[in-house]
């Protein structure tokens, strides 16, 4: 079965913070449900999506990522937003615990201090939607194209 992820209006997981640990080169975003062990994962090389496997909601993401290597941008747009809710898989989690992808994401900063982590090469036409305070999920054809984090604390 194909993996399908979707966006639920009536559920919003207000708090949420984006974190780079510098030194460990290492970029986190995690909800308040992050500490959850029964986990399933979408794994896109060194960036992992991790959702809670008995409600299949989005609890965090992280990767691997020198800053160094991100691409420098004057300004990143901010796209319009179609929904607020919860990121959820709708299908395809249930004779695995994890996806991978060949995809190696794209890593843009922009000067405001936003970063946008693409998962497709081209994600126009992808609906956004506010699924944290400072996170904004692309999706197009029921599959994640790109995060936009706002707000990240370097530590």
């Amino acid at each position: 079965m194909e993996l399908k992820l979707g966006v639920f209006e009536n559920e919003y997981e207000e708090s949420g913070k984006g974190f780079y640990y510098q030194n460990e080169y290492s970029l986190e975003y995690e909800t308040n449900s992050y500490k959850i062990f029964d986990q399933f994962l979408l794994i896109y090389d060194t960036l992992t999506i991790t959702f809670n496997s008995l409600n299949k909601k989005f609890i965090s993401l992280d990767a691997f990522t020198n800053k160094k290597n991100w691409v420098y941008v004057d300004k990143i747009k901010l796209p319009e937003i179609c929904r607020v809710g919860l990121l959820k898989i709708l299908e395809g989690y249930e004779n695995t615990d994890r996806y991978s992808f060949r995809f190696i994401p794209i890593y843009e900063y922009s000067n405001e201090g936003i970063l946008k982590i693409k998962l497709t090469d081209d994600d126009s036409n992808s609906l956004f939607f506010q699924i944290s305070n400072d996170l904004i999920v692309g999706i197009k054809n029921q599959i994640i194209t790109s995060f936009i984090i706002s707000k990240i604390y370097f530590i």
